[in-house]
């Protein structure tokens, strides 16, 4: 079929940080978010429709653009930004006693507040690495460590985009094959994307829309929904029509986002830990609470269950997602984005090498 010479008129999106992906991150906004996609191509298209249009075809003939965004912070970088030492400022001539001192100033709380920083935010890792070392096996700091991967900002992104991309492309594959909503694995790598801030993945989206009169009312932003009223509060910023204007009264995006929330998945797991989890934290900086049966499977669960060495859960988790290669892969970028060394970490204890030990006994048994 000929290709519909239509502009791009609705863009499709939601942004998170996914670290690391799960299958409720898939299952419950990716997969939701393709079938709002193709609902509202089928609704442009009306009766242009063919009984056998891929997701792709309708997509592309409607003008309907999906957009998974992922956040591109990830622990290494967010630990090499706290070293980095503003420049100093550099006079001229022409620079008055007082600019020179007000400059000056503001440089120095500039490097005052990075020392300050640098040596907060670098606890979590050190006292990590201190741990591992072997020079201070404190309980006090063992059982700091869990708290620290689940609730220090320095631990929450232990992928890199490119990680996080590669699982998130490869699981919605293989959640999507066989059904009304297949696409190529090509399609999917172009509508899985990174960006640093929600507000500038909305611009791109606004961006993307061809139509004269674009404004937010041409993106649908899918988001899941909080259990704490705080929290839920914060997101429906997002739909109100004040969100495109700024304090002084200036129209940034002009008219209202089309939100839609979804109810969070019913995945429950038993993951040991000693404080209050974050939820999927699908917008940056956006957090819940829940308990050890959570309602929602979050990447902190899943960085403690690595952290614990609970590995059969997460190999049940990922079942028919990613094959096992990938989750062991998975599992050895987690451990090293959170800084674990290979043999460190939870609850799985040592097994003896039996081989090694059959061996010794018929050995001696030989030379009794």
């Amino acid at each position: 079929m000929a290709a519909l010479t239509l502009p791009i008129n609705k863009v499709v999106m939601l942004f998170g940080r996914m670290n690391p992906p799960t299958p409720g991150h898939i299952n419950g906004l990716c997969i939701p978010l393709l079938r709002i996609v193709k609902d509202t191509a089928m609704t442009i298209l009306e009766g242009k429709l063919l009984a056998d249009m891929s997701l792709e075809s309708l997509v592309y003939n409607a003008g309907v653009v999906p957009r998974i965004f992922i956040t591109d912070t990830n622990n290494g970088t967010r630990i090499a930004k706290l070293s980095v030492v503003p420049p100093p400022p550099v006079f001229t001539d022409a620079d008055s006693a007082k600019d020179k001192a007000a400059r000056l100033k503001k440089y120095q709380a500039l490097v005052r507040a990075n020392e300050n920083k640098s040596a907060t935010m670098l606890g979590p890792k050190n006292l990590i690495s201190k741990y591992h070392s072997g020079s201070q096996k404190r309980k006090k700091d063992k059982d700091e460590i869990p708290n620290i991967l689940i609730k220090d900002p320095l631990m929450e992104n232990p992928l890199t985009v490119q990680q996080k991309k590669y699982y998130i492309v490869t699981m919605i594959y293989n959640s999507i094959k066989g059904t009304d909503l297949a696409v190529s694995i090509e399609v999917l790598d172009k509508w899985v994307t990174s960006e640093q801030s929600v507000f500038s993945a909305i611009r791109i989206c606004l961006d993307l829309v061809t139509s004269p009169t674009r404004c937010l009312n041409d993106i649908t932003f899918v988001m899941g929904r909080e259990e704490s009223p705080v929290e839920q509060a914060s997101r429906e910023k997002f739909c109100s029509p004040e969100f495109g204007i700024n304090k002084n009264g200036d129209i940034l995006f002009p008219g209202t986002l089309n939100c839609h929330f979804i109810d969070r998945l019913s995945i429950k797991t038993t993951v040991a830990h000693s404080v209050p989890l974050t939820g999927a934290a699908e917008i940056e900086g956006n957090k819940d609470t829940s308990e050890t049966t959570a309602t929602s499977m979050s990447g902190s669960k899943v960085r403690l269950l690595i952290y614990n060495k609970q590995y059969d859960e997460l190999y049940q988790l990922y079942k028919g997602l990613i094959n096992k290669q990938d989750i062991d892969l998975l599992i050895k970028q987690v451990r090293e984005g959170l800084y674990i060394p290979a043999s460190g970490g939870g609850r799985r204890k040592h097994k003896p090498n039996k081989t090694r030990s059959c061996r010794r006994v018929k050995y001696n048994r030989r030379n009794r």
